[in-house]
């Protein structure tokens, strides 16, 4: 077994890459024929989780999202494949390997014996055997044969293996730039596709807001038919509420006449109510006054009715003295009359 020699190259690839690094090269890349192949690629630096790709991957082995190569191959060759890693962030690596396969062996212990390209069996050494010295012979000069035979094949399978080394160096030189033209078409694919992605999220987005401004559009214009209605029916209010507001002027305006002459009245009312304050003032005052002068005239009738009687008794005193004396009857007579006048004077005053 040998070191990949896609090592260095893969390193030098992953240079370019920024955080996101692939580290894993391939331990053993030389395999035989249906041998277990089992690789788990690793990277560095990036944002988990990190997801594996690969292309180009050979007939009978599988590659899993994390990372891991496992299979086996059934023909012998050489098959070249890329790993590529990308991370939650868009950042992308990748890697290169080519897997040479030999042709397998037809025993436990892989010890065989080339022949004109034929594979020979070697009898298993642990096996009980049963020795006849016939075949044995037969088996050497077959063994000595064959070997002088693989010596000529391996001479001229080393020089067309030096040959075949050239040619896959330039092969693997062709494939290398082949692969960074790759890559670079990739990263310009990526990015295009990036643009690309933008552009229809834009397509979709102006869709989106192409179908809200027409529907906004549409309910715009209902709004506005409405709003012409609503403006009609206002209209027709504004000119039953005109209609409404001229009666209501003019009711006003008789309101406000009758509230002037009310007011004018209110203030004549009030201008009468204080001159009859005053006359009822006056009129206690009078009463007041003719009150006194009642009580005054009660009190002229108290000494008028005690002069009364008192002429009373004058009369009765002068009729008895007028059978005595006429002048003392006339005199009587005359005070009688006197006391009659001031007696009618006091009824009138009482009265």
């Amino acid at each position: 077994m040998s070191t990949s020699p896609n090592s260095a190259a893969s390193v030098q690839q992953n240079k370019e890459v920024v955080e996101l690094i692939v580290t894993t090269a391939l331990t053993s890349w030389i395999y035989r024929v249906n041998d277990q192949i089992s690789v788990q690629l690793q990277s560095t630096g990036g944002k988990a989780p990190i997801t594996w790709t690969y292309r180009n991957l050979p007939e009978g082995v599988l590659g899993e999202a994390t990372g891991k190569i496992y299979g086996s191959i059934k023909e012998s060759g050489l098959y070249s494949f890329s790993a590529n890693c990308g991370d939650s962030t868009g950042q992308k690596a990748s890697s290169y390997y080519t897997l040479n396969v030999q042709p397998g062996t037809l025993i436990k212990s892989k010890l065989c014996i080339y022949a004109a390209n034929n594979v020979i069996d070697v009898p298993d050494r642990n096996a009980p055997l049963v020795y006849d010295i016939k075949q044995v012979e037969s088996q050497q000069i077959a063994a000595d044969l064959a070997v002088t035979e693989a010596m000529g094949v391996v001479a001229d399978a080393t020089a067309t293996l030096k040959d075949y080394q050239r040619e896959q160096a330039r092969s693997q030189l062709a494939l290398n730039l082949a692969i960074d033209q790759e890559n670079a078409a990739e990263r310009s694919q990526f990015k295009l596709q990036i643009q690309y992605d933008n552009a229809v999220e834009v397509h979709h987005r102006a869709q989106a807001n192409l179908g809200t401004a027409r529907n906004r559009v549409g309910i715009a214009q209902t709004a506005v038919d409405n709003a012409r209605d609503n403006l009609k029916a206002a209209q027709d209010n504004l000119a039953t509420a005109q209609s409404s507001f001229d009666s209501a002027s003019a009711a006003f305006k008789e309101a406000t006449d009758a509230y002037t002459i009310a007011k004018n009245e209110l203030s004549q009312a009030k201008l009468d109510y204080k001159n009859a304050q005053d006359d009822l003032l006056a009129a206690q005052n009078a009463n007041n006054v003719a009150w006194n002068n009642v009580q005054d005239r009660k009190l002229e009738l108290d000494a008028a009715n005690d002069k009364w009687l008192e002429t009373n008794q004058t009369v009765a005193n002068a009729k008895n003295n007028l059978d005595l004396t006429s002048t003392s009857n006339d005199d009587a007579i005359t005070q009688l009359n006197i006391a009659d006048s001031a007696l009618t004077a006091a009824q009138k005053t009482l009265e």
